[in-house]
């Protein structure tokens, strides 16, 4: 079940930005309060060249027009390594995209009252990438509306309600318009005929005669290229052949955007030392990926994918929402604290904001059991930290955390299932099962010394006093990760280590 295989990629690639940002500051007073209102305009020209291609290409060439590259799996069973999977990339070569950012915006932050100021803003941008021939193949414009307000409650600062609400833009990166490239660029998987044949199709194969007989059986194509590696050849099933066609975008494509809601109470405690309660509301939506064009737009089973088309995925979305409170206290000259405990809740059906994954490619393979806790969602966290000063220019700084469990789900791919084209299929909602908390400790002396008109500091620094060695990560495959049962860790915390170094200040 370990599977192993050459690096696939290559990539040669330049990305320019030329940005001109302007903006303008009006204080105003005597209008039912002061205002200071601000205004100002954004224009960026971006440019992305690229080439991107597989390795394997003849005599170790780069990314040239028509190269062909390969990129080999071989996995172990029963103690032998086997030939898997042989997939072949055509690549189309260096090519040429654009982009541009043209922002404008308006804000007041306005002072009703001596101990209220209100802010209200709002911000335009608009963006727009072409293609490798010029053409324009999304222009995502969006209004993002901001209001925020301060309430100094007892008009000491000793009691401050802070709210905020506004939406956000994310514009999608400007790898987008490679993707949907006006290029022909094939892409198959070829079988190996001594090892996934008999192993998951139970058709034995002892020469390349009979693995012939058999794809023509089949009414799959055959080569027997690459002998070296699989004598016997390799076969090519109809649904192996991937993105015959361009990748093509959505007309109406929108930008990602997440809109947020923060609310906060913070009351002084003592000189220097403070109490802040926050709530946070996060929902990033319109995550823009591609699918196969038989799901779009609604998917379905055996939907064709002749090619790939991008747009707002609506089964993509994350959530975020928790609960915070902060203590920090400066009241003693001697030492600076810092803690904190978040409730909280992290969930979705996608980890990134990217272009190009698997996450909703196939229905249902990658859609079902998509939502629900992310790789960062911790019920739990608890953090502390600061320093305390001492005498003789020496000092004490230390930091802490406590978290939760993590989350984790079941899942199989091909080599369970071979009715799975690529990725994995999630056996159990997005983290559906917990693993394990965590915890460290680090510590840091460090002493001072006045050379001159300079300080010269030295550090010792500890991590993970406690040599903590809790397990980060745990295997998810329904069949293990190599010799590590499902459910088993894969992945653990550096244990004790030390650093020793200096800071010089002038």
């Amino acid at each position: 079940g370990l599977n192993t295989h050459n690096h696939g990629n290559q990539q040669y690639w330049e990305s320019t930005r030329g940005d001109f940002t302007t903006d303008l500051t009006w204080f105003l007073d005597d209008l039912a309060g002061t205002h200071e209102l601000k205004g100002g305009i954004e224009y960026s020209d971006l440019g992305f060249s690229v080439a991107f291609c597989d390795t394997g290409t003849p005599n170790g060439e780069r990314c040239v027009e028509n190269g062909v590259g390969f990129y080999f799996n071989d996995i172990q069973h029963e103690g032998e390594a086997l030939p898997w999977l042989m997939w072949e990339d055509r690549s189309s070569g260096p090519t040429e995209y654009a982009g541009a950012v043209s922002t404008a915006f308006v804000q007041d932050a306005w002072r009703v009252a001596p101990n209220v100021t209100l802010k209200v803003g709002l911000r335009y941008d608009g963006v727009t990438y072409d293609t490798n021939t010029g053409t324009e193949i999304a222009d995502m414009g969006m209004l993002q509306p901001r209001v925020g307000i301060a309430w100094d409650i007892t008009g000491n600062a000793k009691n401050v309600v802070r709210a905020s609400w506004g939406r956000f833009l994310h514009p999608v990166a400007l790898t987008l318009p490679w993707h949907v490239r006006e290029t022909d660029e094939p892409w198959f998987g070829w079988y190996s005929c001594s090892g996934v044949l008999p192993l998951y199709y139970e058709t034995p194969v002892g020469s390349a005669t009979e693995c012939q007989a058999v794809a023509a059986d089949l009414g799959w194509d055959y080569r027997l290229d690459h002998e070296s590696w699989d004598p016997y050849g390799w076969v090519l099933a109809p649904w192996e052949h991937y993105a015959s066609e361009p990748g093509r975008s959505d007309p109406n494509i929108s930008a990602p955007s997440a809109d947020e809601l923060i609310v906060a109470f913070e009351r002084q405690i003592a000189n220097g030392s403070s109490i802040e309660l926050t709530f946070v509301d996060k929902a990033t939506r319109d995550i823009v990926e591609d699918t196969c064009n038989g799901n779009w737009p609604t998917p379905s089973p055996d939907a064709a994918c002749d090619y790939f088309i991008f747009g707002n995925i609506p089964a993509l979305k994350r959530d975020y929402r928790g609960f915070i409170v902060r203590l920090e206290t400066r009241s003693f000259d001697w030492l600076t604290l810092l803690a904190s405990y978040a409730y909280s809740k992290s969930e979705g059906s996608i980890e990134y904001t990217q272009n190009a994954s698997y996450y909703a490619d196939y229905y249902p393979w990658h859609f079902e059991n998509r939502y629900g806790y992310l790789s960062d969602h911790r019920t739990h966290r608890f953090k502390l930290n600061g320093f305390v000063s001492l005498r003789g220019d020496w000092s004490i700084a230390f930091d802490a955390f406590w978290s939760s469990p993590f989350p984790w789900q079941p899942y199989e791919n091909q080599s369970d299932n071979p009715e799975i084209p690529y990725g994995t299929n999630y056996l159990e909602p997005r983290g559906n099962r917990d693993a394990n908390s965590s915890y460290q400790l680090d510590l840091q002396l460090a002493k001072g010394f006045t050379i001159g008109p300079a300080r010269l500091v030295l550090i010792g620094s500890v991590y993970n006093v406690l040599s903590s060695e809790q397990p980060i990560s745990v295997c998810g495959h329904i069949s293990g990760c190599g010799d590590i049962e499902m459910g088993e860790p894969t992945d653990w915390q550096t244990p004790r280590r030390y650093e020793l170094g200096f800071r010089v200040e002038f």
